[in-house]
């Protein structure tokens, strides 16, 4: 796992940051941080592109077309020495 790419994720947690500081700020209410974060449909949104982006970063590309083709080639290789 490559994860020295998390550093493209910083501007997402600057923004949440910022995002939250200017909600507890703006609102009268005294209400406690989860509930602010929960409520806050940016904060959400920040929070889920952020996980996927890290789980992009971490993992890295899925590519099924690739890994579909690795296994068609591998069958049809074990079909002929198994019929030759």
């Amino acid at each position: 796992m490559n994860t020295n790419k998390l550093t493209y994720t910083v501007p997402l947690v600057i923004y949440g940051i910022f995002r939250y500081l200017y909600v507890i700020y703006r609102s009268d209410s005294d209400g406690g941080p989860t509930e602010v974060v929960l409520i806050d449909k940016s904060i959400i949104s920040i929070v889920l592109l952020w996980a996927l982006l890290v789980i992009r970063l971490i993992y890295g590309e899925i590519n099924l077309i690739n890994y579909y083709c690795i296994n068609i080639k591998q069958n049809i290789i074990l079909y002929y020495i198994n019929n030759n």
